[in-house]
């Protein structure tokens, strides 16, 4: 099984936070999440999300299904949200979101709600925070094999979620390329077959 970083297609339209239409700023959302993304509990009382694609840096982007967002998650499409909420809704949740630049188009928020602690820190390549055991910079990946049993999902160190950035294994890589879901880029980073004790 390998283990793969999940990136944006760059070539794809970004969406960007639309500061007129949300209720609560890039920090503010992180700060009234972030005990839910520790427990790994589904947002509740979602404020629903506004972002825009029509801008500048979006000029030469094309579509795509899942299309990066600021607070470095995702924005789905109708497609992408009915097949990965029919397979993955035990570790994904699809929020109303709104682009203020095709208001009558549907898309979704994208909040892949399960964490673990599945890096191993005494085989990893890591700069720590000062102080502490959770890393700041991760230069070479040894995974736990805790992971094969979550498909897409954030790392957590000390109980608490590291950083915003998603992984997915095989099962899931596999299911976004044979459904024709775009917008995602997979960087592998680990494989369980080349681990040597």
């Amino acid at each position: 099984m390998k283990i793969y970083r999940l990136l944006y297609d760059e070539r794809a339209i970004s969406c960007i936070f639309s500061n007129e239409k949300n209720k609560i700023s890039s920090s503010e959302f992180l700060n009234k999440y972030m005990s839910d993304i520790n427990s790994d509990m589904l947002f509740d009382n979602w404020d629903i999300s506004h972002f825009c694609t029509k801008r500048l840096k979006n000029r030469v982007g094309k579509p795509r299904n899942i299309m990066h967002y600021d607070l470095l998650f995702a924005i789905a499409d109708e497609k992408s949200k009915a097949a990965l909420e029919n397979r993955f809704s035990d570790c994904i949740q699809f929020l109303d979101a709104v682009n203020d630049d095709a208001p009558s188009e549907k898309y979704y928020f994208l909040n892949p709600f399960r964490s673990v602690e599945g890096l191993d820190l005494n085989k990893s390549e890591c700069s720590f925070i000062p102080d502490s055991r959770i890393p700041s910079s991760i230069y070479k990946y040894v995974f736990r094999t805790d992971v094969e049993y979550y498909p897409i999902f954030k790392l957590k160190h000390e109980g608490n979620v590291h950083s915003m950035r998603m992984y997915v294994t095989d099962e899931f890589k596999d299911f976004i390329e044979s459904n024709g879901i775009t917008g995602l880029v997979f960087e592998e980073i680990f494989d369980f077959e080349n681990l040597k004790d």
